[in-house]
């Protein structure tokens, strides 16, 4: 684990640093499971599930799309829940706040 991996999550620091935070599966530090799914085109994604908050799920994804990340749901369907990351509040549109879908940018 990541010395100070709370300390790294509080301070809202970047996860990709932190090499079980890379890896498809369940990462103990932020109670997220994350599962590879390949899209169209082959393109890879990854369906994150979070248990404690979804400012983690969207540390999660930050870590295993190094590249960047889209959201790939359909926010206008979607209830809407808010999250602090990186010093502003990020709105993430789902209808199940614990669990986001993300496409990586390659």
């Amino acid at each position: 684990m990541c010395v100070l991996s709370g300390l790294i999550i509080a301070l809202g620091l970047s996860l990709a640093d932190c090499p079980e935070a890379t890896k498809p599966g369940y990462n103990e530090m932020t109670g997220t499971e994350a599962t590879q799914i390949t899209l169209s085109k082959g393109r890879i994604g990854y369906d994150i599930s979070c248990l404690q908050e979804p400012q983690l799920c969207i540390r999660r994804a930050e870590a295993l799309c190094r590249m960047g990340y889209t959201m790939i749901d359909q926010p206008q369907r979607r209830p809407r829940v808010q999250a602090y990351v990186d010093g502003k509040i990020q709105t993430i549109h789902t209808d199940n706040p614990n669990k986001i879908t993300v496409e990586c940018n390659n």
